[in-house]
């Protein structure tokens, strides 16, 4: 115990004192800890920094002009991206990488309208985009948690996971980030017209966004101050009722699309359930993958939805992570995968915050923190 005082008093003395403490906290998340995880792991980003200045534009007449540079990775289907957005020039199978890009049109837009041409450019505001989601990250914390060190520990916790790094990490061109960016925009606004536009935003950066707004709708319905009106014992806010019509705008967009192109839903492999029998051999390692530390919120919650009777709430919240798990079970990317579904801590934290006094609360999430941090990210 004396262990824990001891980093109680020097994250309240020191790191988190004085009225500024957000902004302390916000240079650890985005200098401290990216600074350490870089200087732990030279052999991934030192190739890929040197990749990216060799990157050649990519030459729509020419064809990829700087394969040969960029390697397997995704930089130049981005580029080929600006110029043919649903990718129908390219024949490919269904489960290859571009055939799943065909539909995740925010990334090309973006790089045409900015007229960028090379990789570093859309990596460099891929990192400065994750600054405002660091800020959007304490912000939402601290909406739901008033203590300060508790809000610390989640940040920390959560910024060793890759959706907490993905902004710097991820070199390869998945351009996860800006789907994590949506999402947790999606938690923290309450205002119907920026809830409903970044979910329509983050629906077009990767599907598996659309998958997981089931938990940020879960977090509206039951977990803000918002008037609600309840349709089958479930609440509606103004906010719940944006996440429908940005999915439901983004839905009919993109079957249009198919319907008008004839483009068929890409699968992932060459049937549905190609991976899934894969994936129940390591069941561990992708539960894990992903989530890490966090497990012990989710757990904590579900026993509190069991020990309080809230059984409408276990159904909802059970069914959309049965939904998350089995698309997590299609993927061979797993800790991608599972990483969109981190909206899940937040109605985890904002299920059990009550329950516990604040140094109770402190504690696990310190060690949630400790857990995370320790173990070594992957993707």
């Amino acid at each position: 115990m004396q262990t824990l005082f001891a980093i109680d008093l020097f994250f309240e003395k020191w790191l988190l004192s004085g009225k500024h403490w957000q902004r302390k906290l916000f240079f650890l998340l985005v200098i401290v800890i990216p600074s350490i995880n870089f200087c732990l792991n030279l052999g991934y980003y030192v190739p890929f920094m040197k990749t990216f200045w060799k990157h050649a534009a990519f030459d729509h007449k020419e064809g990829f002009a700087g394969i040969n540079g960029i390697c397997c990775f995704f930089w130049d289907w981005l580029s080929y991206q600006t110029n043919d957005l649903l990718m129908l020039a390219v024949r490919v199978y269904d489960f290859d990488r571009p055939y799943n890009m065909r539909f995740r049109l925010w990334a090309p837009l973006l790089m045409k309208t900015l007229g960028f041409k090379y990789a570093y450019q859309m990596y460099l505001l891929q990192v400065a985009m994750g600054f405002a989601y660091v800020a959007l990250l304490i912000g939402t914390v601290k909406q739901m948690v008033q203590d300060r060190l508790s809000v610390a520990y989640f940040c920390l916790g959560f910024c060793g996971l890759y959706a907490g790094m993905a902004y710097y990490a991820d070199m390869r061109g998945y351009h996860d980030a800006w789907g994590f960016f949506f999402l947790l925009a999606a938690l923290y606004f309450r205002n119907p017209i920026w809830v409903a536009l970044a979910v329509f935003l983050g629906c077009w950066v990767d599907e598996r966004v659309v998958f997981n707004m089931c938990f940020v709708f879960f977090f509206h319905a039951y977990y803000t101050d918002a008037p609600a009106k309840k349709i089958l014992q479930i609440p509606f806010t103004k906010a719940t009722v944006a996440i429908i019509v940005g999915i439901v705008l983004y839905l009919i967009i993109r079957f249009s699309l198919q319907f008008a192109y004839d483009i068929p839903t890409p699968t992932g492999q060459p049937t549905l359930f190609h991976h899934v029998r894969f994936g129940l051999k390591d069941i561990g390692l992708r539960m894990w993958g992903g989530m890490e530390g966090f497990w012990l919120l989710i757990l904590l919650m579900i026993t509190g939805f069991v020990a309080q009777k809230q059984w409408l709430k276990l159904l909802l919240m059970g069914g959309s992570a049965l939904l998350c798990c089995f698309v997590v079970f299609m993927q061979a990317d797993y800790v991608r995968t599972f990483s969109f579904s981190f909206p899940m801590f937040f109605v985890a934290l904002a299920a059990i915050k009550n329950e516990f006094s604040t140094p109770q609360l402190r504690y696990l999430l310190l060690g949630i923190a400790a857990l995370t941090l320790i173990y070594p990210m992957y993707f």
